[in-house]
């Protein structure tokens, strides 16, 4: 699930197959969207106007929150995973095929790739948009350059990492691995 930036929308993506979109104050329905598979991630973009949402289906696909289509993207495999840069210029994706590709939000274009060992369950920007977190079934979380795709963390744990999460400042990196633990690493010179 996923509030607006504004607060008064909830987006939720679902094992039946629907992106819903709910009046955070009155709990209404506004929009209901069909996707072919599970529904495994949705995010809003920074300024509130566009919704994004991830399939088991492999795709990855980009609305306006009339429901209109503005962007549909393809992974070799279920995408697990969505967000936005901070100014919603770009747009992350993460899936079951170990990849994490960063996408013009607005011509779809991939701009950058980057492999896990296996398949990535979550990705983040930091506060800034000048790094990507991941989070990986190889058991381990990475934080990578948005400009270049150069590693410039490695967080090791002993299962699979289901998500990560920068510090307000982007120089911290939370990871939740289901080894029910979680580690906080510091991001070398990644202070924004």
């Amino acid at each position: 699930m996923a509030f607006s930036p504004d607060g008064f929308r909830v987006a939720s993506a679902s094992a039946d197959r629907t992106v819903r979109l709910w009046d955070s104050t009155s709990g209404d329905p506004m929009l209901r969207i069909t996707h072919d598979q599970v529904v495994t991630d949705v995010a809003f973009s920074p300024d509130g106007a566009r919704l994004v949402s991830a399939s088991a289906d492999r795709s990855v696909r980009v609305w306006s929150l009339g429901g209109d289509a503005l962007l549909r993207l393809r992974h070799d495999h279920a995408v697990k995973a969505v967000a936005f840069s901070p100014d919603g210029a770009r747009l992350a994706t993460a899936g079951d095929d170990g990849c994490v590709r960063v996408w013009d939000a607005d011509s779809g274009h991939q701009l950058l790739l980057v492999r896990h060992g296996d398949a990535v369950k979550d990705v983040a920007f930091s506060p800034g948009g000048h790094w990507l977190a991941t989070a990986s079934a190889d058991r381990t979380a990475g934080v990578w350059a948005v400009a270049d795709g150069t590693r410039a963390l490695r967080v090791q744990h002993h299962h699979t990492v289901f998500c990560v999460a920068f510090g307000p400042d982007g120089g911290w990196l939370a990871s939740g691995s289901e080894d029910k633990t979680v580690k906080l690493t510091a991001v070398p010179g990644a202070c924004e």
